[in-house]
């Protein structure tokens, strides 16, 4: 006969649960779990907060963003499908998505082109400095960017999209992103 300590059955279901955290999550999650919520808030929060903040550029929106993103998975938990792609890539794609409708609504309420790489990047340097200075990029410097950059598409896809070859597009990156690390005056 085998006799298990109270301890010993608790530190085994830890264990039991640390190997399917995510799908208990999961399941948890879609029963409408609060506590499961939190932890899942305290597990993936710091890293769609980094995410969210590479694509808005500001730390104080980026964080109320993150906000947002977590009240959108909470609402739309049931469309999670465990079998398309794990919980964090969803929980990733929900963060880009509510990044970038944010980012649209604070360049429609501004008045400011949401496409333009020019203003993301004059912006994002006004932050850090008080001194910018006119960057010269042209239309096709300016896709590229965009493409690759904010929109996530990789050289081949993007070149593709432009009808341009996979070299080009490279060079046509390179000396955008030349331009653009000479903007700031410090």
């Amino acid at each position: 006969m085998i006799s298990i300590t109270r301890t010993q059955l608790i530190f085994m279901k830890q264990k039991v649960f640390a190997l399917n955290t995510e799908q208990s999550m999961v399941k948890l999650l879609l029963e409408g779990c609060q506590n499961t919520f939190a932890e899942l808030y305290d597990h993936y929060a710091p890293v769609l907060l980094g995410v969210i903040t590479r694509i808005v550029g500001n730390e104080k929106i980026s964080n109320e963003i993150l906000q947002k993103t977590f009240i959108k998975i909470w609402e739309i938990k049931n469309s999670y499908d465990f079998y398309k792609e794990s919980l964090f890539t969803w929980m990733i794609k929900i963060a880009r998505e509510t990044s970038e409708t944010e980012q649209n609504i604070y360049y429609i309420k501004n008045q400011i082109p949401a496409n333009s790489v020019y203003t993301r990047a004059t912006e994002r340097f006004s932050t850090q400095s008080n001194t910018t200075k006119a960057i010269a990029i042209n239309k096709d410097e300016n896709e590229v960017l965009d493409l690759v950059y904010f929109k996530g598409y990789s050289f081949t896809e993007a070149a593709t999209k432009l009808n341009i070859a996979s070299d080009t597009l490279k060079a046509t990156l390179k000396i955008a992103i030349g331009k653009l690390n000479g903007t700031v005056i410090v």
